[in-house]
């Protein structure tokens, strides 16, 4: 299972602990169900191509490395393309790499509650002046260390925070808990600006299934940004948006070049309350997302389950949302990647690869 899902089912249990003996009493025969289903295809606008169209491209691995990774979960590149950062849940913290695949330092000062300790990072952004911003929902903090490993800042946002994303001297960080919004905006100080993404599913909000049920299958993947929209893929729902940060307006809502089947979440009574459990997840739409000029690019998890030794990456227009074309890459990355518009920087369960991608 993918250490997002594990963060879903936490997430959950605590709001369910904590919500369910307000809301006990307004659950009614309505609401007993054994299996929830949820159905938020038909907010997605079509994709007009409707298979995957690849495109032939000559690859060849520039390096494959363990060295000092023990789960490494999410790879990103400094604004510059200057070094690869990589969040590693084996020992929880950054590792940075040169672009040659060499070890040069780690970041965080592991487990705990302590300034720069964790204890489940998940997410993590690279700014301009190589100060990282990490996310770690169990302590609910937003810590910024800088290049030395010395803390430079950290806080506390109002909301269980997920991914984190630096877009015009704001930081904006997607809820766990998504019902009514998305993302929250703070100011680089972590003032709380304001909120996106409202209710962008208008599915029944007033409901307990699906303030408890939604969020486990409407978990963001990744969030990205250009000049104007901020971009985000979801882990599970077959769809990706676009949405301006500062109008807060809806770009596009458009489905993946997938059709893949939400899992159902199973709703087990007992005496303090009710658990949800979502089925097995045999494929995911997104592992992991990045723009890089006017094209998005998304590491598809389709074949998560097959056994092969293939990773696709489809390609969409950042501008309309359509899809464009998608190519392959002949090693299994499970926990996603990055593309930089050349090379393909893949995370295995214990490694990191290097693929430079020549498009015939």
């Amino acid at each position: 299972m993918r250490a997002k899902t594990w963060l879903a089912f936490l997430i959950l249990g605590l709001a369910v602990s904590f919500i369910y003996p307000f809301l006990a009493g307004s659950f009614d025969n309505n609401y007993q169900k054994n299996v929830l289903t949820f159905q938020v295809n038909k907010y997605c606008r079509e994709q007009k191509i409707k298979s995957r169209i690849f495109k032939n491209v000559d690859v060849k691995r520039i390096f494959r490395t363990s060295d000092s990774l023990f789960s490494p979960i999410k790879l990103k590149l400094d604004k510059r393309n200057s070094y690869l950062y990589v969040l590693d849940i084996g020992d929880l913290r950054i590792k940075k790499f040169s672009l040659s695949g060499k070890f040069i330092r780690s970041y965080g000062r592991g487990k705990g509650k302590g300034p720069g300790e964790f204890l489940n990072p998940v997410s993590f952004v690279v700014d301009d002046n190589l100060r990282i911003w990490v996310s770690d929902p169990y302590t609910g903090i937003i810590t910024v260390i800088g290049d030395d490993n010395s803390i430079k800042r950290s806080f506390r946002p109002k909301n269980i925070s997920a991914e984190i994303c630096l877009a015009k001297g704001k930081v904006v960080l997607s809820r766990t808990i998504n019902t009514e919004y998305l993302f929250d905006v703070y100011d680089m100080s972590g003032n709380y600006l304001y909120s996106l993404g409202e209710k962008i599913f208008p599915v029944n909000s007033k409901s307990p299934e699906f303030l408890f049920g939604f969020p486990l299958i409407a978990g963001i993947e990744d969030i990205d940004f250009d000049h104007k929209f901020l971009y985000c893929t979801f882990e599970r729902l077959n769809c990706f948006l676009a949405i301006d940060i500062e109008k807060g307006t809806l770009k596009y809502l458009m489905k993946t070049i997938d059709d893949i089947k939400l899992p159902e979440i199973k709703v087990i009574e007992t005496k303090s309350g009710p658990i949800y459990k979502v089925g097995e997840d045999k494929e995911f739409p997104s592992l992991a997302m990045n723009l890089v000029g006017d094209k998005i690019y998304i590491t598809s998890g389709k074949n998560f389950s097959v056994d092969d030794n293939t990773t696709f990456v489809d390609v969409y227009s950042s501008e309309s949302g359509e899809y464009l074309y998608s190519f392959k890459i002949p090693e299994k990355f499970k926990q996603g990647g990055y593309f930089d518009g050349r090379y393909y920087y893949g995370v295995g369960d214990t490694s990191i690869s290097k693929w430079e991608v020549i498009f015939r």
